[in-house]
């Protein structure tokens, strides 16, 4: 069932990149706090099946830093300013 997950997010991602060409993609909320080898890396290894290759050739793809905690993180920051 984790594998189908991975290609449906990594095929989404695809389509993302060939949009937008982004530098870093962020991977937040409770996706951002499974275990590296279960969900990053294994999304890292399947993306380039659903992109171009030239289209990001730089990609990275990181945790989200603040993990579940960056909506609220979020509300802080825009409450402060």
């Amino acid at each position: 069932m984790l594998d189908g997950v991975i290609e449906d997010l990594a095929h989404g991602l695809g389509v993302a990149i060939g949009l937008l060409n982004p530098a870093l993609i962020i991977i937040g909320g409770g996706l951002s706090e499974a275990p590296a080898g279960q969900l990053l890396e294994r999304l890292r290894r399947a993306v380039p099946r659903y992109r171009l290759a030239e289209a990001a050739a730089k990609l990275r793809i990181e945790p989200a830093r603040w993990r579940r905690d960056a909506g609220a993180m979020g509300a802080v920051a825009l409450a402060m300013t």
